[in-house]
């Protein structure tokens, strides 16, 4: 066996020639597309960090709106939602019902809700005694707490 054909010469492997080399590929054109797609993700989510960051903080302010009324025997559930504009959570938020006609009023119902995240809402019902349709019903939120 000449040196040609045997690819081991005292238990060495031999280099192959310059033209037999394996090459590496270019990397296909699928691969570029992930990577770029990869990084637009990584510098978009990087970006809206770093803007959120740079946000002036809003204080909490409440947006209250009555939504579904039912009747249960002789009592009216009144569900309400609570909107937190602000960009800092509350705490404890106590909600304040008032049922009027006529500048009279009529029933005085509260809740509470436990918290209300920043930009959330949640939903709570007061129980009035009082059907409060064809009535005047104000809603307004009686204190809160920090969370």
């Amino acid at each position: 066996m000449t040196q040609d054909q045997n690819p081991q010469q005292d238990g060495q492997p031999q280099e192959q020639p310059d033209d037999q080399q394996p090459t590496r590929k270019a990397p296909a054109a699928l691969e570029w597309l992930a990577s770029a797609v990869a990084l637009l993700l990584v510098m978009g989510t990087l970006g809206y960090l770093v803007w959120h960051a740079a946000q002036p903080a809003r204080p909490v302010a409440f947006e209250v709106r009555a939504d579904k009324l039912e009747r249960r025997l002789d009592r009216f559930y009144q569900q309400v939602e609570v909107r937190n504009l602000g960009s800092e959570s509350a705490g404890q938020v106590e909600l304040r019902g008032t049922l009027s006609q006529g500048g009279t009023v009529l029933e005085e119902v509260t809740g509470q809700i436990d918290g209300v995240p920043a930009d959330s809402a949640r939903s709570t019902t007061l129980i009035f005694r009082t059907d409060p349709q064809g009535r005047i019903l104000n809603l307004d939120i009686a204190s809160y707490g920090e969370p």
